[in-house]
C-alpha cells in the first residue's frame, strides 16, 4: 500500500487486497503508482469484502456526484445501490508490519525469479 507515515493497521480498508510475496515484488517493480512514492507491507490474517471503491451518483439525476469518483462506499449502505463499482474493498484483519526486502531475501532470488517467469508465460498466452 501507498504509505501513509505510519504502520498498516487492523480495520484498515483498501481498494489493493493483499497479495503474496511473489505478486508483491511484481508490484513495487511494475506498478507506476508504486514506483512514483513510498510503500508499505503488512502480512494480513485476513480480508474480509467491505464494500466497492466506485462512482457515487445521484439518486435522482442518475448523474456522478461531482468529487465522488473513486469513493469507498460499506456494502448494504444506501450510496451501496447507487454506485458504479470499479474496484473491491476489503478490510485488513491481523496485521503485522512486514519488510517486504527481508521477504524477498528469506524467499530467495532464484524462486522469485521462476515465479516472475510463470506470470511472463502466463502472460503470453
Amino acid at each position: 500500500m501507498r504509505d501513509t507515515g505510519g504502520p498498516i493497521l487492523a480495520g484498515e480498508k483498501t481498494a489493493s487486497p493483499p497479495v503474496c510475496v511473489p505478486c508483491a515484488a511484481l508490484s513495487v517493480q511494475l506498478c507506476r503508482a508504486l514506483q512514483r512514492g513510498k510503500w508499505v507491507a503488512a502480512w494480513v490474517g485476513w480480508a474480509p469484502a467491505w464494500g466497492v471503491a466506485g462512482t457515487v451518483h445521484d439518486p435522482a439525476t442518475l448523474r456522478p456526484i461531482p468529487g465522488r469518483a473513486l469513493e469507498m462506499v460499506e456494502y448494504g449502505t444506501r450510496e451501496a445501490d447507487w454506485t458504479t463499482a470499479a474496484r473491491l474493498v476489503v478490510e485488513l484483519q491481523d496485521v503485522e508490519p512486514a519488510d517486504l526486502e527481508a521477504e524477498w531475501a528469506a524467499y530467495g532470488a532464484e524462486r522469485l525469479e521462476a515465479a516472475f517467469a510463470d506470470v511472463a508465460a502466463r502472460q503470453r498466452r
